[in-house]
């Protein structure tokens, strides 16, 4: 929803809802959120607050207090929480603007900190709020900065950050989006153990200049439950044009480069068999 939609449907509950108590701030917050769609955890302050600050109930995500306002500006449900408080964010909108409580509030950095002390901030990864869907092609990030941004519902900027520590960090975004569509098939967690490479750590691995490591283009991923070949065969089904099935690592290799090729890597050889990869016998 838009800016106005979302203070509507703040507005249109504190001024309805029966539900709504002046000195009940999750009471508050649990009606307006359900009047968005938006689930909160059950229970009592304590209980959704330690519920909703592990990262895993529905698309909540932690974040800044400048973000969770930036969330509510663009009309994607945002608070602030602690064990005995909770704040819905309303859109910082000039024409359509919501009476501020002790409950619903926009934030600025002329808040006081009586408003802001102690609160952790989170906001709903809708498809709005992943990168994947709002940027494109290969992006430059900075690890001190955007480490903590998701890319997509499981995977954040951090993850794919070169080993040797750099802290500028090149991803593509059709990478990210092939990615999670593994992590959705497997449903569980896939993890990158090589990502992005800046020049030092691709010399380093002895590596081609023109590896799509070192251009964002590739992960090595390990897929919790699921077999390096089961990995190689679902990445090739969703189209991608570059895989290794490393049998020594015990990972896959994947790529966006625009080369079309298949590997088998076992006891130190690489064998690049296109023809016969997808219906490769697992062994």
């Amino acid at each position: 929803m838009n800016k106005k939609q979302y203070n509507n449907v703040i507005k249109n509950t504190l001024k309805h809802d029966q539900t709504v108590k002046t000195d009940d701030s999750l009471a508050t917050a649990r009606a307006i959120f359900t009047n968005m769609g938006v689930a909160l955890p059950q229970g009592d302050m304590k209980s959704v607050y330690e519920t909703i600050k592990t990262n895993e109930y529905m698309g909540w995500r932690s974040c800044t207090m400048q973000e969770a306002q930036e969330a509510a500006d663009n009309g994607i449900a945002a608070i602030g929480i602690s064990e005995d408080k909770i704040i819905v964010l309303c859109a910082n909108d000039e024409e359509q603007p919501v009476t501020q409580t002790a409950s619903v509030m926009t934030l600025s950095e002329n808040d006081s900190v009586s408003a802001v002390d102690e609160l952790q901030y989170y906001a709903m990864n809708g498809a709005g709020t992943y990168l994947i869907y709002v940027l494109e092609g290969i992006q430059t990030f900075s690890y001190a900065q955007d480490g903590d941004k998701y890319l997509s519902r499981n995977f954040r900027v951090r993850e794919f950050r070169s080993k040797d520590g750099a802290d500028e960090i090149k991803i593509d975004m059709d990478l990210v989006w092939y990615l999670q569509a593994i992590r959705d098939w497997a449903g569980a967690s896939v993890t990158i153990r090589s990502g992005y490479r800046s020049e030092a750590e691709n010399n380093r691995l002895g590596s081609d200049s023109g590896s799509p490591h070192r251009r964002g283009l590739a992960a090595d991923i390990v897929c919790s439950g699921k077999t390096p070949l089961q990995v190689a065969q679902k990445a090739e089904s969703l189209g991608m044009r570059g895989i290794e099935w490393n049998i020594d690592d015990g990972d896959t290799h994947v790529d966006t480069d625009t080369r079309h090729w298949f590997a088998i890597l076992e006891n130190g050889v690489l064998n690049e068999d296109v023809e016969t990869f997808v219906g490769e016998v697992e062994r």
